[in-house]
């Protein structure tokens, strides 16, 4: 039973992290905790082992319920992420282009006439 507590109850932790404003004020150091919290987690899972109590069954449906919503904020958070790279990749593109404007352009095939 106490695995199965301390389950939920890290679930439940990292439900509040990802929902709560440390992720958009320290995402990196959230990351690091996510991270831990992730490992602890697959800890707990492996001590859990049957036969459950009524007490247990019911914690059990809780866990389920709070491991779809943290699905859920781990996708959602995983797209934003994602999103940020591409950004940061095509922000990175643009700024080379203005730097050096000139660096792209192909003339291999072209005849410029210097007569008018």
């Amino acid at each position: 039973m106490k695995a199965l507590e301390d389950y939920y109850q890290v679930t439940k932790e990292m439900i509040e992290m990802l929902e709560g404003e440390e992720w958009e004020k320290h995402r990196e150091k959230a990351i690091v905790q996510l991270d831990s919290s992730i490992l602890k987690r697959e800890k707990l899972q492996l001590e859990i082992k049957p036969p459950f109590s009524d007490a247990e069954r019911a914690l059990g449906e809780r866990c389920v319920a709070l491991n779809l919503r943290l699905s859920e904020l781990m996708g959602m958070k995983k797209q934003e992420i994602a999103a940020e790279i591409k950004r940061v990749k095509v922000q990175k593109r643009h700024n080379q282009k203005y730097a050096n404007p000139y660096e792209s352009v192909m003339t291999d095939g072209f005849y410029y006439d210097k007569r008018k």
